[in-house]
């Protein structure tokens, strides 16, 4: 019974995929011989299916491990990208209202020599102000983003793949 002895020893293997494979084909197999002599009775048949039941539990077990590793970790990663999340916005906030006082100050400037110079070094400003909006509004959007795809990883690993295998 070569093919019993396949099966035991494939049951200790980490090697999931090939011995899935494994394990369908030599169920194939023993489909295509068919039943074994009475002689054996039922103790080969039960002893290949042990070694595939044995098999599987533990390739479910690895499996479910590895999902509870990959989904803490993305759990961290999402924690932490939120927390930059928070500063970026409380950044942008803060340089919204500068850029909103800087304006206030440059309407209310009165029309002398000296507010001129005033004038050019707040619209100097205003454009420095600006572009770091710009940069703190692309910079929340990338990071938003990957949140969202991160959650959804997460969701993914949690959850298996859909009905029908489809991932």
């Amino acid at each position: 019974m070569a093919i019993v002895e396949h099966a035991e020893s494939l049951a200790k293997t980490n090697d999931f995929d090939a011995a899935t494979q494994e394990f369908q084909d030599m169920f194939e197999e023993w489909k295509k011989i068919g039943r074994i002599p009475k002689e054996y009775g039922d103790a080969p048949w039960e002893r290949f299916l042990k070694a595939k039941r044995d098999f599987f539990d533990r390739k479910d077990a690895f499996r479910d491990r590895r999902r509870k590793e990959l989904s803490k970790d993305l759990y961290e990663q999402v924690g932490r990208n939120r927390s930059f999340y928070n500063r970026l916005s409380r950044d942008l906030q803060r340089e919204e209202e500068l850029l909103f006082d800087v304006e206030d100050r440059l309407q209310n400037l009165p029309a002398t020599l000296r507010s001129y110079e005033k004038r050019e070094q707040y619209l100097e400003m205003m454009e420095e102000i600006k572009e770091k909006i710009e940069s703190l509004k692309a910079k929340a959007k990338e990071v938003k983003d990957k949140i969202q795809q991160d959650e959804k990883e997460m969701n993914f690993i949690l959850r298996g793949p859909g009905k029908n295998g489809q991932i």
